[in-house]
């Protein structure tokens, strides 16, 4: 039996993938800490990733993250699921790239000549043909 691969393109976009734009693609409901004044790099945040009954407490750097609880760190999209879901590599890459699907087909929308400002937000001018949640908060007419 042949083994399947997944593409150089598809490992490296998740390798350098915001670690927020990876807790969105992987549906987590995260928070970041206002309060937090970073010491080394001022691009540093701290948020606070709710998985299940758990909540992981991660310094984020760009791509990279530490989680300051577990005194684990890593780099990109897939470490990040792997650390946080408790996934092997191949299920991590599996739901990242099968959740990042369906997520750009939500918010990469483009607005239509006759689109209305949406019911919730007044500066929302996006429409989408979905029914979903548009780009700015609101849902789309």
């Amino acid at each position: 039996m042949a083994k399947r691969s997944f593409s150089p393109e598809l490992l490296e976009s998740l390798r350098s993938m915001v670690v927020t734009k990876a807790l969105d693609a992987l549906g987590l409901h995260w928070k970041r800490d206002p309060d937090f004044q970073p010491v080394k790099d001022a691009a540093t945040l701290r948020l606070h990733v709710a998985v299940g009954g758990q909540v992981f407490e991660l310094l984020v750097t760009g791509a990279k993250f530490f989680d300051t609880r577990a005194d684990k760190g890593g780099g990109g999209a897939i470490d990040l699921a792997m650390h946080l879901l408790r996934l092997d590599f191949v299920a991590a890459v599996k739901r990242l790239s099968s959740s990042r699907v369906s997520s750009d087909r939500v918010v990469d929308f483009k607005p239509l000549a006759t689109a209305k400002p949406c019911r919730f937000r007044a500066s929302c001018v996006r429409s989408c043909r979905t029914g979903r949640v548009g780009r700015l908060g609101g849902l789309c007419p």
